[in-house]
């Protein structure tokens, strides 16, 4: 896991994930990158969850969409560079939750 964030429910988040660094011999990454999603179960919940993928350059973004309160889910984000056609993974474990904060 490369990063853990939290959103409420019914919040959408736009989440930008550049691959400059990864994929150091590229200029773009190509329109094969991918965004996916599965829950705690392993169940590809990408159609439900992943909302408006964008490439531009070398970044692939998306909305974080929907979620169930309590829930975890795992995003994957494939870029794939156009020169090198070389492949990196970054993944991202966003926790839904209602309350978000120090105690109550």
């Amino acid at each position: 896991m490369d990063e853990v964030m939290y959103k409420r429910p019914g919040e959408l988040i736009n989440y930008p994930r550049d691959f400059t660094s990864f994929l150091p011999g590229d200029t773009s990454i190509t329109a094969g990158s991918t965004v996916t999603a599965i829950d705690e179960a392993g169940t590809d919940v990408t159609s439900t969850l992943v909302a408006t993928i964008a490439r531009s350059g070398m970044i692939l973004s998306c909305n974080f969409a929907a979620g169930i309160e309590g829930k975890d889910y795992t995003y994957t984000f494939q870029g794939i560079g156009t020169t090198t056609g070389q492949k990196k993974e970054h993944t991202v474990e966003l926790r839904v939750r209602a309350k978000i904060g120090g105690a109550a």
